[in-house]
């Protein structure tokens, strides 16, 4: 039997996706009504943290969605903008 170039590609394409769907989609805090997504705390001493946001290439990620809304929830309270937790692909 033999497969085409555009077969082996339509197999690699299925296979990728049964792979990615399965290891559970990464999860980024975006800033609601910006295009920022959650980057980092910074330690600026004494318990002084600020916030970072930045663009989706740089946003902070995680498999675990418990974490993504915890850090969401964090986000919030601590800069008082509204934030959302959205799994990569949807971005």
């Amino acid at each position: 039997m033999k497969i085409t170039k555009k077969q082996l590609k339509q197999i690699i394409k299925e296979e990728l996706e049964n792979i990615i769907s399965s290891a559970g989609a990464p999860y980024v805090v975006k800033r609601v009504g910006a295009d920022e997504y959650f980057v980092k705390f910074v330690n600026r001493g004494e318990g002084d943290y600020e916030t970072v946001f930045g663009s989706y290439d740089q946003a902070w990620t995680t498999d675990d969605e418990d974490r993504a809304v915890y850090m969401a929830d964090l986000v919030t309270q601590r800069t008082g903008f509204q934030t959302t937790v959205e799994p990569v692909a949807s971005v």
